[in-house]
């Protein structure tokens, strides 16, 4: 209160005053960090038999992990230090404070999925999904998210389709020196291998550069396994303008290849087919949507009529 100033004045005989606001001096600069780890602490599940202090410490944690993610600026970070981490010797310092993000983002990331982990036995989604079609066969995957729930639900099964991860994951690290990915499953295999490697993930930002042959060829890759499909189904991608280097690829397969796009609609009835396909000529700057095929699903899964989206697949191909 008193650094606030709600006194407007001191009586002149009480020096005290002169140095009382010294007492109530903060010192908050260490208040972020320390919110920030604790966001990157491992998160616990609730249940019915947690006491009410880890209920509201749950919830805590979320309002924190929000105020992160909406107030950090991600895109300045890497935009103005992504490429540094193609010659560190450049800058040091900006390289140093890239890595640290960058590893502070895929510890994040994998702490998150490892919770998600223990739920997969009987959990039900659109991986699982894949997993149980029998009206088609799924022979390539390709993902821009950066986790391995698809690889885990698909764990011992028979056929499971190679996945790309198009926008790097937590399995992938950057070797800055000999400009190469390579794959490490655990971090301490990564710390282990004696190279200085940074976990490579394009996050959310412009600047996504493609440098090294092995990433460069995921999308060549790709390309060419999805001009061997009957069609392309997009499920969980909203094709936004930072993911301009993927929606390149589904504007090239759809010269020649239908691709049906599963577009989130929790009131199937208020589908709007018109509005919904502007929309996506607009976002993939396309002028012939021809080979566009747009399937309303709702949050259960189901499209028109009650129909599993999967069971309703093959018939719009």
């Amino acid at each position: 209160m008193l650094n606030n100033g709600i006194f407007t004045q001191a009586p002149s005989d009480l020096p005290i005053f002169d140095e009382l606001t010294g007492l109530f001096h903060l010192q908050l600069g260490n208040t972020g960090q320390l919110a920030f780890e604790s966001i990157l602490d491992d998160s616990f599940a609730l249940d019915l038999t947690n006491p009410p202090e880890d209920v509201f410490a749950f919830l805590v944690r979320g309002v924190i992990e929000n105020i992160y993610a909406e107030s950090v600026d991600y895109h300045g970070i890497i935009d103005s230090h992504f490429r540094y981490l193609y010659s560190p010797a450049k800058d040091w310092a900006k390289f140093c404070k890239i890595f640290v993000f960058l590893h502070s983002v895929r510890d994040y990331i994998y702490n998150r999925a490892a919770t998600l982990h223990s739920g997969l036995p009987g959990a039900v989604g659109y991986y699982h999904d894949i997993l149980n079609a029998t009206g088609f066969d799924v022979p390539v995957a390709g993902t821009a998210n950066y986790n391995n729930l698809f690889e885990a639900v698909f764990t011992g099964a028979t056929a499971a389709p190679p996945m790309y991860h198009l926008n790097g994951g937590v399995n992938d690290w950057y070797d800055p020196y000999a400009n190469k990915i390579v794959n490490h499953a655990l971090k301490d295999d990564a710390i282990a291998s004696g190279r200085l490697l940074v976990p490579f993930l394009f996050t959310q930002s412009g600047v996504k550069p493609l440098t090294s042959v092995q990433m460069s060829r995921r999308y060549v890759d790709l390309y060419d396994s999805y001009l061997q499909c009957d069609a392309v189904a997009v499920v969980g991608f909203g094709f936004n303008h930072d993911d301009g280097h993927i929606n390149c690829i589904f504007r090239e397969v759809l010269a020649t290849k239908k691709v049906v796009i599963a577009v989130h609609t929790p009131n199937l009835a208020r589908f709007d087919q018109a509005h919904q396909r502007r929309e996506f000529r607009r976002k993939l700057r396309i002028e012939d949507d021809t080979n566009l095929v747009l399937m309303p699903v709702d949050d259960i899964r189901n499209t028109t009529g009650g129909v599993p989206w999967d069971v309703a697949l093959p018939a719009l191909v």
